[in-house]
């Protein structure tokens, strides 16, 4: 199967809204706990994103089945941590295992550094093994561990924090 990453735009809410509410019932992936319940919540958690560097990822189907973007630490468009972007992207579990991540990573890192990003973090569930693994295959390394017991679906892990340097 093809896929295509784009630049999002307001005609992706839904779309965004929808895997983001994927993530939040069925996974440990995405630990925030509410669900986005319309798409003018949709915009206002999109807002924090770092330069616009916010993408969808279609099949060929033109379905939306992925995201990602760059976060600015704590929401804060001036703070003292103006050369560090957040990772954050989802895609749904059948896309994965395709390269898709790798590639939508790829482009992340292209406007990281045309934003003047020196460094990427990345906070993952420390039971998601796969997202762990595949942050250290593209150069990530363990920099912390918040280990007070999360609870979510009545699992408790640990919260760990990944950087890499670009």
């Amino acid at each position: 199967m093809n896929y295509k990453i784009r630049k999002a735009t307001g005609k992706d809410n839904r779309g965004v809204r929808a895997i983001v509410n994927y993530f939040i019932r069925h996974s440990l992936s995405y630990y925030a706990g509410k669900r986005i319940p319309s798409c003018k919540g949709c915009i206002k958690y999109i807002k924090t994103t770092f330069g616009n560097s916010i993408y969808v990822v279609e099949n060929e189907g033109k379905e939306i089945v992925g995201y990602g973007r760059l976060e600015r630490p704590h929401g804060n468009e001036r703070s003292a941590l103006d050369r560090v972007a957040e990772l954050c992207y989802f895609i749904l579990p059948i896309h994965t295992g395709k390269g898709v991540g790798t590639r939508l990573l790829k482009v992340l890192k292209k406007d990281a550094k045309n934003l003047g990003i020196k460094t990427l973090l990345a906070h993952i569930c420390s039971l998601n093994t796969q997202s762990l693994s595949f942050h250290k295959k593209n150069g990530f390394a363990e920099v912390g561990r918040i280990s007070f017991p999360t609870r979510k679906n009545g699992k408790v892990f640990d919260v760990v924090w990944m950087r890499r340097f670009i």
